[in-house]
């Protein structure tokens, strides 16, 4: 509403405010500020250097360490005892099966109940990759289905003897034995390597000679038939009775080391996902699959150790970087389903070739037999390696793994000689999976985040074939001319810099076992050097890794000193080959924020062991949640400060702002002082985010709606649960927050923490999502202030307004806001006092608090209030549209018995995205919210309609001469039926009068009709006539409200707005409606175009829109034109071809040729999605075009200032001494946000605000009386 004193103009009334959010044909809205934030994924490329020791290594060392006290991980749940089901028929598929809770992980076995203990069986059977592959993915699934999940442990192959990487580990005494399994022997043994996928164990505690030394070496065997050389048998273990049974003690058992998991019939593990009644293990990958994309590298499958003189360099490239979850995010939209997904979004179940066609590329490339790939995908090789070929590589050339991986993300192409070897006899080498020869370019975005996290031990060899190498011998293969081609790194230089800052001398000569530390010098050149110069930006790569220890930590080893080096802050203006680089260079703070600890060294950051299951798995978790937040900093943010929007009231201005990485908001309250030209000086005088802050919640007047009778109610726990509540308001989801255990669920926490009690929160010891503010972001909802009285109405017209106008003359300002935190703020917007700034309510309507996936009630938010207490919360829009308050009288509203004036400021406002439906408050005396009751009281209704989409139609209140005052609702996006309506509604009772059907639209077809504008010929009386509307297929529709009797017609069709080639043109912005002053003809204002999604983006960039002028009624005629009035020669719906094409608004409409007498249009570049204004004969309009990266979310922008019935332009050229004008004004700093016209002095100017937070000032060719208000929508400062 108009609250300046410094005039009023006759003009339409405000509609819609857009939504920049995701569209499709029956518009996808974004749940998040289309071009504040986009996220864009992190590439983690998995170096996979596990050959032999990384493979058999246990995840456990120690032969005899075992000890119930501590909690072993591993493919078991280490709380449960387990039963072996043996399978007669083919027992390589005996698996072990969950029985029950284990105590104190001991387990009592009888003969009918033979138990093992699940901590005990991962301390004896896991491997170091069972671990790896548990945490990152859930495990090896051998068995997958929709109702059972068996993982199998990695396979240890029998080519090579090594104890010291699988130890042949045992346990003493009957007691441990008994309580670890269901022997009773006095001493368990057991041998994994060379076991396969399974393991012996045995009472056999004595060595008959042949093998003198430890029990151990008993296990130790190459044959199938004895244990050792006194023929001791080897049988399948088959449930053998423990105590007092039949368990033979002479005897080898061999077990099967199988795991049924996510059994929910005795409770699940901690790492089971549900997929509806089912549950799935899952790891690392799948959580982070929405943010980061993934790709693996490893070597082919070949056993160096049986030819050590035929060596393979490199690494091979197993899976594309990729998405590898069922929906592939979209930065900036909507996600959109994966064709590579893999795994089922309904079932969880992997796929088995989720990259088909890199498996049977790769059969083509290298003549394989068929079938010789097994299975594809990231998650497929990090599970099944090993499992085709039966063995392992054995020389690990890590940093030619590292460097391979390197070429990828550098789109350098492939080294032909790292997979030569791979062919038709050779096809072990394999290893059942693809072996990628042409690689794509896996960088997607100039901005994103690059990484490599790499496992591996630090008894690397033969690694030297790199570019700049000094230390390549004869055991080398040839230095592939790829390689030695390579100028855009020097191994030898970059590993000397390392050396350098670290104190080492020479470390570029210096040999580790058989390798050397050219890693670190890879890692570092990665790291801080631009490793994509085609690209825009910097890209570089963060290396991560987890040390196995093989054999131990080795001090400074080339991992520590690649994670240290390949993982550092990088300074502002650092050189990384300076020559004055030293030790004291990097501060630790740089690349060590704890004060961990690896031998006597600081652990770096990016470091983690590995040879503990329990270590693995902290250090992988710490890894990703790094490297998600690393990924972060690349989520883009187009603003260098937070958005901002305005409003004022006389000498007060306030402003709202967001910030995207809190999604916390704030208003601020200023003074302001114009000076001859307009340009306003603001002095804040309060902060609503830091006065809410030093409220206590029991301060708060907060109120919600509502009760079965539809009364408003304090928002407190005990009126919430005292009270018979609407359906629609769903307080049973308050004990329902997602990311809370069920043991931590409370409605009563919830509620406070609603309210604003920070201590509820987890940064404060509680379990909901910690706040920065207790204000949520304000993103789509422009402020509305409200203060005396000021609509132009006359007493002839509208008896008793003069006097109401008179009683509230000296009103408290206050500032209302519609806010992502659920709530509806009122501010009190005085600019001195105590209390200015201070929250004087907070409503929260109904339509927020439910899940309309979750129930049956269609009205409900796309995600209930609960959602925001969610640790992981993902933005969602609650009440997120302007409010606007209107005067109107009560007593002239249909089925009043009222007699005299009753004049009352009401507060109609909707939701945005985050509802279906409408809320009226009366807020006609601010004195009188004395309680939470009395607020209450206050709210007048909510509404809503089985036909009504997203409420972002802004609500307009006008008279009608049918039904006197009603408040004016379209249907807004995504509604039922699709078609368009115009809802009256009383705005009294909130009782629906009347609905006005648009005669198109279907499901198929919907229209999407959000933008409304009305046309009042008389301001004192403000009745409306008409009220124009458009939707996104290009309609514009008038709606005939002169009717006093009956149901009002069906509305007319009055143009379809199409481009030269017939194509729809949507309309999002406000339809602009005024007369020209000189003419007297009616002229209806509509600019095309959407920005509601990033597939809007292209078409902006590369789409023809127009700015449509269509006239619609002269003063001749009464009012708008009907049929019989309409000139002669044209009919509706108007198009395009019955308009005359202006040119140039330089030139404006060329009258020497017959121009139409229905208006012109505009051919611009860029879209009109944001509202323009009118004002005397002008209208003013912008439009925008984005870049179309998500890089960089901003763009271009164009405003423009004609006069509406030349079409000429009246934007005055500043570099014009003689009155010239411009076409347009380029802005390219950013797009439009809001565009408006002032007068200062008798000068009419044009103020236009950008996303950028600059504000413009135009001067414009025409005459005027006096200043209006400022409201300003996304702008950093009002001038």
């Amino acid at each position: 509403m108009p609250i300046s004193s410094a005039g009023f103009r006759l003009r339409l009334l405000p509609l819609p405010l857009l939504l920049l959010a995701g569209v499709a044909d029956a518009v996808t809205l974004a749940d998040e500020p289309f071009f504040t934030t986009a996220t864009v994924p992190g590439n983690v490329a998995l170096a996979l250097s596990v050959e032999f020791p990384t493979a058999l290594s246990a995840a456990y060392s120690g032969t005899n360490n075992y000890s119930a006290g501590n909690t072993y991980i591993g493919y078991f749940d280490p709380g449960k005892c387990y039963r072996y089901v043996y399978n007669d028929t083919t027992p390589a598929q005996s698996y072990f099966t969950p029985h029950g809770a284990a105590s104190s992980h001991t387990c009592s076995s009888s003969a009918s109940s033979p138990l093992w203990s699940g901590n005990f069986m991962n301390w004896l059977t896991m491997g170091a990759l069972d671990t790896f592959r548990m945490v990152l993915s859930g495990g090896y699934r051998a068995v997958d289905t929709t109702t059972q999940t068996i993982l199998e442990k990695a396979y240890n192959f029998s080519t090579y003897k090594n104890t010291a990487n699988s130890p042949l580990k045992f346990l003493q005494g009957a007691g441990h034995v008994g309580g670890a399994s269901p022997f009773s022997w006095g001493r368990l043994n057991s041998k994994s390597w060379q076991m396969g996928n399974a393991i012996l164990v045995s009472a056999v505690d004595a060595d008959a000679g042949a093998m003198p030394g430890s029990v151990g070496y008993l296990m130790h065997t190459s044959t199938s038939n004895t244990v050792n050389s006194d023929g001791v048998n080897v049988i399948d273990y088959n449930n053998q009775s423990a105590a007092g049974g039949t368990a033979s003690a002479s005897v080898a058992y061999k077990v099967y080391v199988r795991i049924k998991v996510c059994d929910s019939s005795v409770g699940v593990e901690s790492n089971c996902t549900a997929y509806g009644s089912n549950y799935k293990p899952e790891g690392l990958i799948q959580a982070y699959a929405d943010k980061l994309r993934f790709g693996a590298l490893g070597y082919l499958t070949y056993g160096d150790l049986v030819n050590p003189n035929k060596l393979i360099d490199g690494g091979v490239l197993r899976a594309r970087m990729k998405y590898v979850g069922p929906m592939q995010p979209v930065p900036g939209s909507t996600a959109i389903t994966n064709a590579a997904a893999e795994w089922s979004a309904t079932t969880g179940i992997f796929a088995t070739q989720p990259d088909s066609a890199d498996a049977s590329q790769t059969e083509s490339d290298f003549s394989l037999p068929s079938g010789t790939v097994t299975s594809s995908g990231v998650v497929n090789y990090l599970n099944r390696f090993g499992n085709a070929a039966k063995t392992y590589k054995t020389y690990d050339p890590v940093g030619e793994l590292y460097y391979t991986a390197l070429r990828y993300l550098k789109h350098q192409g492939n080294v032909p000689s790292y997979y030569a070897a791979l062919g038709s006899s050779t096809a072990a080498y394999a290893d059942g999976s693809p072996v990628i020869k042409t690689w794509d370019d896996p960088i997607l975005y100039s901005c994103q985040k690059n990484f490599i996290l790499g496992i591996g031990d630090t008894n690397t060899n033969y690694d030297a074939n790199l570019p700049g190498t000094t230390l390549r011998n004869s055991s080398e293969p040839t230095l592939p001319t790829e390689v030695s081609g390579d100028t855009t790194v020097d191994v030898a230089k970059a590993t000397a810099m390392v050396g350098k800052l670290e104190g080492i001398t020479s470390l570029e000569s210096t040999r580790v076992s058989n390798g050397t530390y050219y890693i670190a010098g890879l890692a570092y050149d990665a790291h801080t050097v631009d490793q994509r110069s085609d690209l825009s930006g910097n890209q570089t790569v963060s290396t991560y890794w987890l040390d196995v220890w093989e054999s131990g930590y080795s001090p400074k080893n080339q991992y520590w000193l690649a994670t240290k080096y390949g993982g550092f802050t990088v300074p502002s203006g650092f050189d990384p080959y300076s020559s004055s680089n030293d030790t004291s260079t990097l501060p630790t703070s740089a690349w060590a924020t704890t004060s961990d600890t690896v031998g006597s060294n600081r652990r770096p950051d990016n470091y983690f062991a590995a040879n503990q299951a329990d270590k693995m798995k902290a250090g992988l978790t710490a890894a990703f949640a790094k490297i998600a937040a690393e990924t972060s900093t690349a989520t883009t943010t187009a603003y260098s400060a937070s958005t901002r929007r305005s409003a004022s009231t006389g000498s007060a201005s306030y402003a709202s702002s967001y910030d995207p990485n809190t999604w916390s908001g704030n208003v601020v309250g200023s003074t302001v002082t114009y000076d001859s030209s307009g340009e306003a000086t603001l002095t804040a005088v309060w902060d609503a985010q830091a006065v809410l802050e030093g409220m206590t919640t029991a301060q708060r007047k907060i109120v919600t709606c509502c009760t079965a009778t539809g009364a408003a109610l304090p928002f407190t726990y005990a009126s919430l649960t005292s009270s018979t509540l609407h359906a629609r308001t769903l307080f049973s989801s308050f004990s329902s927050v997602p990311g809370v255990s069920a043991s931590s669920q409370s409605a009563s926490n919830f509620v406070a923490y609603l309210r604003g009690d920070h201590a509820q929160e987890v940064d404060s010891g509680g379990v909901f999502r910690s706040r920065s503010y207790r204000l949520g972001d304000i993103v789509n909802s422009k402020l509305t202030a409200v203060g005396t009285p000021s609509y132009p109405y006359t007493d002839a017209y509208n008896p008793g307004y003069s006097s109401f106008r008179a009683t509230y003359a000296n009103r408290q300002p206050v500032v209302y806001a519609g806010a992502n935190d659920g709530m509806l703020h009122a501010f009190n917007g005085s600019t001195s006092g105590s209390d200015k700034g201070k929250e004087l309510f907070a409503y929260i309507p109904s339509f927020t608090y439910g899940d309309a996936a979750a129930t049956s009630d269609r009205y409900f938010a796309t995600a209930g209030l609960a959602a925001l207490g969610n640790p992981t919360y993902s933005h969602r829009y609650y009440v997120d549209s302007t409010p606007v308050a209107f005067d109107l009288d009560m007593t002239q509203t249909q089925g009043s018995s009222g007699t005299s004036p009753n004049w009352r400021t009401v507060l109609v406002g909707g939701l945005g995205k985050g509802g279906r439906g409408y809320y009226a408050i009366d807020v006609t005396n601010p004195a009188s919210w004395t309680s939470e009751s009395a607020v209450a009281g206050k709210v007048l209704w909510e509404f809503t309609d089985s036909r009504m989409g997203y409420s972002f139609g802004v609500p307009h209140v006008v008279k009608t001469a049918k039904y006197g005052w009603v408040v004016l609702l379209s249907s807004g996006y995504n509604n039922s039926d699709g078609v368009g309506y115009l809802f009256l509604v009383n705005p009294r009772t909130g009782a629906l009068l009347e609905a006005i059907a648009t005669t198109e639209g279907s499901t198929g077809a919907p229209l999407n009709m959000a933008s409304l504008r009305a046309f009042i010929p008389e301001a004192g009386d403000y009745t409306a006539d008409a009220v124009y509307a458009g939707d996104l297929r290009g309609n514009v529709w008038r709606f005939d409200l002169t009717g006093t009797t009956g149901s009002y017609p069906s509305p007319l069709l009055l143009a379809r707005l199409t481009d030269a080639n017939g194509d729809a043109l949507p309309i999002t912005a406000m339809p602009l409606v005024a007369g020209d002053p000189s003419t007297r003809k009616r002229y209806v204002m509509l600019g095309t175009g959407q920005l509601l999604s990033a597939q809007d983006v292209r078409k902006a960039k590369e789409g023809t829109h127009s700015f449509f002028a269509l006239v619609d009624g002269t003063d001749a005629t009464g009012g708008f034109y009907t049929a019989s009035t309409l000139p002669s020669g044209y009919t509706y719906p108007l198009t395009r071809s019955q308009l005359t094409q202006v040119s140039s608004l330089q030139s404006g409409l060329d009258t020497t040729n017959p121009v139409s007498a229905m208006g012109w249009y505009y051919n611009v570049t860029g879209v009109t999605d944001v509202d323009g204004d009118v004002y005397n004969g002008i209208v003013a309009f912008a439009t925008n075009t984005p870049l179309g990266d998500v890089c960089s979310l901003s763009g271009t922008s164009r405003s423009y200032a004609a006069a509406f019935a030349t079409g000429k332009s009246v934007l005055l050229d500043p570099a014009s001494s003689s009155g010239g004008t411009l076409e347009y004004k380029e802005d390219t700093a950013g797009l439009a946000t809001d565009i408006t016209m002032i007068k200062v002095d008798g000068q009419v100017q044009l103020n236009y605000g950008d996303s950028a937070g600059n504000v413009l000032t135009l001067a414009l060719g025409t005459g005027a009386t006096s200043l209006h208000r400022l409201d300003w929508r996304e702008i950093s400062t009002v001038r």
